[in-house]
């Protein structure tokens, strides 16, 4: 889900509440938690945790939500992924 990806909480709580799928956009290889975990997003990450989205769904990588955070913090270091 791109929203999550851009931080774009009202429009990913507009989608969740018509239906889609909290853990959806997996086609890129992570989903929808994965990428707001990876560019940290925190609003969107706490979005999905309301919405009980799964946080041991594996990316193309392997690694679960928390990896994929570690991992972001460590390589690509951005504003609000230690929250």
């Amino acid at each position: 889900m791109r929203p999550c990806f851009l931080g774009c909480t009202k429009v990913a709580e507009y989608l969740l509440m018509n239906g889609v799928d909290p853990s959806g956009g997996a086609a890129t290889g992570l989903n929808a938690f994965h990428w707001a975990a990876n560019r940290g997003q925190v609003d969107a990450v706490r979005l999905l945790l309301r919405w009980n989205a799964p946080l041991g769904t594996r990316s193309m990588y392997g690694g679960n939500v928390l990896d994929t955070a570690v991992w972001s913090a460590i390589n690509e270091p951005r504003p609000g992924q230690r929250e």
